[in-house]
């Protein structure tokens, strides 16, 4: 609990509070049984305005049933731009932590897609544990990408564009920070 307040500001019990998410909501995100395979996110960091403009490009698998729509999680204070699956645009409807994408032809049991998000924001709450800052980070997950469920292993590229003499630490696997 020590670690996740001081990483993420809040403890652990409290990091899903924060975003607010109701368990109906939480629950037919599990019940999509959709697997997150990988994630390549571009973004421009504003540290002084702790803002953050950014595109997530988000490849999906579908373990489930057939779907007609998706259920994604993002922090509240990111408002989503405009989103296309398979590079058609996409219908989107956002509430709260959550962002749902309208798909235009079914997307079938085992199949995979790729969405890609646009989204832009500031998050400037003590009480959220996302921080940016010239002393502060940016927290992992739908804190500043958006993801299907906190925990869900998947592989990432990050591209950040920083002010000058802002430095970026990162822990994973190889590749350049």
């Amino acid at each position: 609990e020590d670690f996740q307040k001081e990483h993420y500001g809040l403890p652990a019990g409290d990091l899903f509070k924060a975003i607010g998410t109701p368990t109906e909501i939480f629950q037919a995100i599990l019940l999509q049984q959709i697997d997150l395979e990988t994630v390549e996110v571009e973004a421009v960091i504003d540290p002084d305005r702790k803002s953050l403009v950014a595109t997530a490009t988000l490849r999906l698998r579908n373990g489930g049933d057939g779907k007609s729509s998706l259920l994604l999680q993002l922090h509240p204070a990111l408002k989503v731009d405009g989103a296309t699956v398979d590079g058609a645009p996409a219908e989107t409807a956002q509430k709260e932590a959550y962002l749902k994408i309208g798909l235009a032809k079914p997307w079938e049991k085992d199949a995979a897609i790729t969405v890609k998000v646009g989204y832009s924001g500031s998050v400037d709450d003590p009480d959220l544990p996302m921080r940016l800052g010239k002393t502060g980070y940016a927290a992992p997950g739908a804190f500043w990408h958006p993801v299907t469920v906190y925990g869900d292993l998947f592989t990432g590229k990050s591209t950040l564009k920083l002010p000058s003499g802002i430095e970026v630490r990162a822990t994973g696997g190889p590749g350049t920070v």
